[in-house]
């Protein structure tokens, strides 16, 4: 019966998963460049579209607490709401209905896509 042979490996430090070893080079894999790009575009969010989504939710929100109030619920809400936008002619009323979807519109609108482009940036 032959003696078998020792092999032996050769002890090498572990790399990160996205360096591999060629030639004697340690190079960045094709498959991490590609996720890096693929995040670098797509995890950015639209100013506009995130401004808009976020207004229509703020909207909705200022008429169902108006309605509501009009009915006796949300009250604490509504006199918060009544100390902050009662200056610009905001009611529980019908017309404080619009006035208070415009005005949810345009503050949620405002904060979300100055949040955005923000986060674009610091990104």
């Amino acid at each position: 019966m032959p003696a078998k042979k020792k092999t032996t490996k050769k002890q090498t430090k572990k790399q990160p998963d996205d360096l591999e070893v060629v030639e004697d080079r340690i190079v960045r894999t094709p498959k991490v460049i590609e996720r890096k790009r693929v995040v670098k575009r797509f995890a950015r969010f639209s100013p506009m579209g995130f401004g808009i989504g976020w207004g229509v939710i703020g909207a909705l929100m200022m008429v169902l607490i108006t309605v509501g109030a009009m009915f006796g619920y949300f009250t604490m809400t509504a006199s918060l709401l009544l100390d902050v936008y009662s200056y610009f002619g905001y009611s529980i009323s019908t017309l404080g209905i619009l006035l208070g979807a415009i005005y949810g519109f345009v503050d949620f609108f405002i904060l979300s896509a100055l949040f955005a482009s923000i986060y674009n940036a610091l990104s």
